[in-house]
């Protein structure tokens, strides 16, 4: 359960930072410990975070059976999740979508 209710903390949109998602989502391209890609995404305190909010959402996964989430847990992308979110960003800001109307007025 503390596996659930710890990435839920950053479930918020307030937690994702675009510059810095970008940086957490190269650290994770493949797999690797969760504070060794922190740490390579920058400074830990602000990008934690993000990763955790990246996790909650589907995008980074990590292996949880029989443990809790610890600093060395293996976390890496999830290529179909993160797939189907750029999509649908993707259809939500094309020319025919209503907040791009919005955003020429």
């Amino acid at each position: 359960m503390a596996n659930v209710r710890w990435p839920a903390r950053y479930r918020r949109r307030r937690c994702l930072q675009w510059l810095i998602t970008a940086r957490v989502l190269e650290a994770f391209e493949e797999p690797a410990p969760l504070v060794e890609g922190a740490v390579a995404a920058g400074d830990r305190l602000l990008v934690l975070p993000v990763l955790f909010h990246l996790m909650w959402a589907g995008v980074l996964t990590a292996d949880l059976r029989g443990e809790s989430l610890h600093d060395h847990s293996i976390v890496w992308k999830e290529r179909d999740r993160l797939t189907r979110c750029d999509a649908r960003r993707a259809s939500r800001s094309g020319p025919g979508s209503a907040s791009a109307g919005r955003s020429a007025r």
